[in-house]
């Protein structure tokens, strides 16, 4: 049975699976992504953040823990799923923080670990875990709170640009993909990664359409979880963003003047 105290159930979070599969989420977000961003650093983040969410919600909810199991799986499934694109556009209107996520099925892999978190939950409460001073469950639960933002969390900005690529959609979707990049062509998404030069990795999110051989990319927006896009000229922007570009052979139709309080700059052709 858990403890019938919050304050009891907050020893859980204790426990060293926890606090471990925490800060592999932290680390993965936080430094190996901008060092190594591929599959792997992805991966990391899906299997940790369920894990150590499934688990800090059984903590909190201390009751019905295959229900709350079974509402993360579905949430997940939800929010790596084109259906949670309306939520998330209603959400970034506001004025808090933006989010985002990347659509791909293959992230659903990630619900294995939830039968972990199930069953070590449950052996930490039968099991009893050492009674730390108030202020250090507190202290993880605020750090894991924070690490559950953090994952989604981004500084965004608005494009609408249009660029022609002479390589087929499919070859296209491959080329990146092998530069391990994301890219969904079901979805009609691709994600371009570049390095911004002064503070880390950003992205380009385009709509991608096949026209016969050529394939047409729709920039929507600029993301970065580690960079104040906002903050940034577009000339920089589009400067630094040129090299993924290249990448793809992507070409602008035609220069296109984009004009806000910091810079007027015209987009570079590539």
């Amino acid at each position: 049975m858990p403890p019938s105290t919050l304050h009891a159930r907050l020893n859980a979070l204790l426990h060293p699976a926890f606090v471990s599969a925490l800060v592999v989420l932290v680390v993965n977000d936080h430094l190996l992504k901008a060092a190594f961003h591929n599959a792997v650093t992805g991966k990391l983040s899906d299997f940790a953040g369920v894990f150590t969410f499934a688990y800090f919600l059984g903590v909190l909810a201390g009751r019905r823990l295959v229900l709350v199991h079974l509402a993360v799986a579905l949430a997940f499934a939800w929010w790596k799923s084109p259906a949670s694109q309306p939520f998330i556009d209603a959400w970034n209107t506001g004025p808090w923080f933006d989010i985002t996520r990347v659509v791909d099925p293959t992230d659903l892999l990630a619900l294995l670990v939830l039968p972990a978190s199930l069953t070590l939950l449950r052996r930490a409460w039968r099991m009893g875990t050492a009674a730390r001073r108030a202020w250090v469950r507190w202290t993880v639960a605020l750090v894991a709170l924070l690490a559950f933002t953090a994952t989604s969390r981004v500084s965004r900005r608005d494009v609408d640009l249009t660029y022609l690529s002479p390589v087929p959609a499919d070859a296209l979707v491959a080329t990146v993909l092998a530069q391990e990049g994301d890219a969904d062509a079901s979805n009609g998404e691709l994600m371009l990664f570049f390095e911004m030069e002064s503070c880390g990795q950003a992205w380009a999110r385009f709509e991608i359409q096949a026209a016969g051989d050529l394939t047409l990319l729709r920039l929507r927006r600029i993301e970065s979880h580690q960079c104040d896009i906002e903050g940034f000229g577009w000339e920089q922007l589009f400067n630094d963003m040129r090299p993924a570009l290249s990448l793809v052979q992507a070409r602008l139709l035609r220069p296109h003047p984009i004009t806000d309080t910091a810079t007027t700059a015209t987009c570079p052709e590539t």
